[in-house]
């Protein structure tokens, strides 16, 4: 919905009537429970690991939906200043970040 820099929420993602099905790959339901992984920045890697595998694997022969989970995945986004000292508390409208990006986060602090 109009800014494509701006994230999506979950009450936006709900109020779609109709979803973008990646050429008829995913089912309304599935494109769902997709677009609302992708509202949720710290859980968002598991998440969309867990949607794909092991059911849901053939969806990654369309092109797009690979897009979005390598950019999902191998983007950096927001990264924190390794200058300074961690905040613990955030202001609401100050992104918050990891030194080296999602990705490497979820490596490093995940459970085995």
């Amino acid at each position: 919905k109009g800014d494509s820099t701006r994230d999506c929420t979950e009450t936006e993602v709900l109020a779609c009537a109709q979803l973008p099905d990646f050429d008829n790959s995913m089912t309304q339901r599935e494109a769902e429970e997709f677009f609302m992984i992708l509202t949720a920045p710290t859980v968002r890697i598991p998440l969309l690991l867990r949607f794909f595998v092991p059911d849901r694997t053939h969806l990654l022969n369309n092109r797009q939906i690979r897009c979005v989970l390598f950019a999902a995945l191998f983007e950096p986004g927001g990264c924190a200043d390794l200058q300074k000292p961690p905040v613990t508390e955030a202001p609401s409208d100050v992104p918050l970040g990891t030194p080296r990006g999602l990705l490497l986060h979820e490596l490093e602090v995940a459970p085995s």
